[in-house]
This record gives structure tokens, C-alpha cells and sequence, in this order.
């Protein structure tokens, strides 16, 4: 079973309870959400905590190297997802 929530920017977010996994989806393509024990990249996608999505350059710096399950304790970040599409497209 999965689910999809539209955001700005003409994207949305895929919960696929079948893959155990969120993606963004954006210009048809599936971005994954990190893992816990993922460091933040210094490319990729933010979805904030108003539903706006940005690139980590727009966000801050400071969250690259850092462990995902400790960035998402930022006020601001809901989701971080990776700036590589896994090859399913919708």
C-alpha cells in the first residue's frame, strides 16, 4: 500500500509501505529518502518542515557529514533525500 502527498514545486512524496520506503518523486523520478545511519550529502533534496523542497546548498552547509538520524532533529527539516533517482520512474 502506498500513499501520495502533493507538495510545491509540482512534487510528491511516496510512502510505499510495500518497499518499506519514502521517495520524492520529481519530474517522474523516484528519490529516496536517506537511512538512518546515512551521512547527509552534500548534493540532494530537503523537505522542510513547510513543504517546500530545496537543494542542500539551500538549506545549510553544517548538515553535510552529518548523520541522518541527528539531522532530523532540526526544527526546519522534515526529510532529506538522496540527489541519485533509483531507476523507477512514475
Amino acid at each position: 500500500m502506498s500513499s501520495e502527498v502533493y507538495m510545491s514545486d509540482y512534487a510528491e512524496l511516496l510512502i510505499d509501505a510495500n518497499r518499506d520506503h519514502v521517495y520524492l518523486i520529481m519530474d517522474g523520478k523516484e528519490y529516496p529518502e536517506l537511512n538512518e545511519d546515512d551521512l547527509v550529502p552534500e548534493c540532494g533534496f530537503v523537505l522542510d518542515t513547510y513543504g517546500d523542497i530545496s537543494t542542500m546548498e539551500g538549506i545549510n552547509g553544517l548538515l553535510v557529514g552529518i548523520k541522518y538520524s541527528s539531522v532530523k532533529q532540526f526544527k526546519a527539516v522534515d526529510r532529506v533525500f538522496s540527489a541519485i533517482p533509483t531507476g523507477n520512474n512514475k
